[in-house]
């Protein structure tokens, strides 16, 4: 995988000075560790020697943070005096976002026009309002996304959340993992194939996914 939990160390000890706030937010971080003045709910794509846009959603999800797909946060209330009850918790989010990646570009509805798909991976750590000492109770996590683009219309034609790891510390020297991840193929008619579930939460079923053009949508095969 991407030896998660050290990763995931490594985000918190970066994004340390931005532990405390007062209310949600999402602070981005640069690859200096310098934060990004941003408060944009989407960020913009350049292509086509940035003659053209895209406007892409950020991938950070609150859902996950609170409920961890299962993983629940008051199993360890009693391993961390100091970490807050999650559902009341307001969480602090420090964002570093990484490049997108052109993965191919197919012309999945044969009508001369190639849709681009892309890769796309955050690295964000979450803290509750009053961290325990040595980072408890912050959680560091990585998503990871594909989607298809069609570049007339401006509009997302697919997506696939492959990645949702979580890893939180529940003292100085006990971690916990959460989330899922899955291997994704993709092939020359722009099909998606979906394999190496780890773990339980994602919406989508492991198989093959391809383009239907009557409805314009991808459907499980």
């Amino acid at each position: 995988m991407y030896k998660f939990f050290q990763v995931s160390f490594l985000i918190l000890i970066s994004f340390i000075g931005y532990s405390q706030c007062e209310k949600n937010q999402i602070v981005f971080i640069d690859a200096t560790g310098g934060e990004i003045n941003s408060n944009c709910s989407y960020f913009v794509f350049k292509l086509n020697n940035q003659l053209d846009t895209i406007k892409l959603t950020h991938l950070y999800d609150d859902s996950f943070t609170r409920s961890n797909d299962g993983f629940s946060f008051n199993t360890f209330q009693e391993d961390s005096e100091n970490v807050s009850r999650q559902e009341d918790a307001i969480f602090c989010v420090s964002c570093n976002k990484g490049d997108v990646k052109i993965v191919d570009s197919i012309d999945i509805n044969q009508d001369g026009i190639k849709e681009i798909f892309l890769f796309r991976r955050w690295y964000c750590s979450v803290s509750p309002p009053n961290p325990g000492a040595y980072g408890v109770g912050i959680h560091g996590q990585i998503y990871s996304q594909y989607e298809v683009w069609n570049i007339e219309s401006k509009k997302q034609i697919f997506e696939v959340k492959n990645g949702r790891d979580g890893s939180v510390a529940i003292s100085t020297n006990v971690g916990r993992n959460y989330g899922y991840h899955f291997k994704v193929e993709i092939d020359k008619k722009g099909s998606f194939l979906l394999s190496d579930l780890s773990r339980e939460g994602s919406k989508l079923e492991m198989g093959k996914y391809y383009f239907d053009k009557m409805t314009g949508n991808y459907k499980k095969e």
